[in-house]
């Protein structure tokens, strides 16, 4: 099947609901609905159409149609006019288009690199250290401390 002048390896029609996640190691066209994650190896257009509730993992990604759900690792993102992307995106490079809808974070995949490792904590941080004194005060202290208010 040809897609543009590309070769495809999996065509979804509007016909078609898929629930479940799947994989393919080329393209692929989704014009029906897709309820579960997709991870191509090259591109993957999602018609008008098309619906995935899922994230995508692909080479690169054309949206004509609705995702909800993260875009992730792809080299280009293209959302046409119409387009709607409900969650984040990580590419290299993303092309909008006038009457499109992305709600959510775009974030360039080395940057992402760069935050993610500043984010990473030192296991110290994380360790809880006994005090020294007892943090709870004691019925007695309490009742003391009460007594002297009056």
């Amino acid at each position: 099947m040809k897609m543009g002048f590309r070769k495809v390896d999996f065509f979804i029609p509007r016909e078609m609901i898929i629930t479940g996640s799947f994989s393919s190691k080329s393209s692929g066209q989704v014009e029906g609905i897709v309820n579960g994650d997709i991870q191509v190896k090259k591109k993957i257009v999602i018609e008008k159409s098309g619906v995935v509730n899922g994230d995508i993992v692909a080479e690169e990604v054309v949206v004509s149609g609705r995702i909800t759900g993260d875009i992730k690792h792809c080299l280009k993102v293209t959302v046409r006019s119409g387009g709607i992307v409900r969650g984040n995106i990580l590419t290299d490079e993303i092309h909008i288009e006038k009457n499109s809808v992305i709600d959510g974070l775009i974030i360039k995949k080395d940057t992402y690199t760069i935050i993610d490792k500043k984010i990473e904590k030192p296991e110290e941080q994380n360790v809880v250290k006994e005090a020294d004194e007892d943090p709870v005060p004691s019925e007695t202290d309490l009742i003391a401390e009460r007594e002297a208010w009056f």
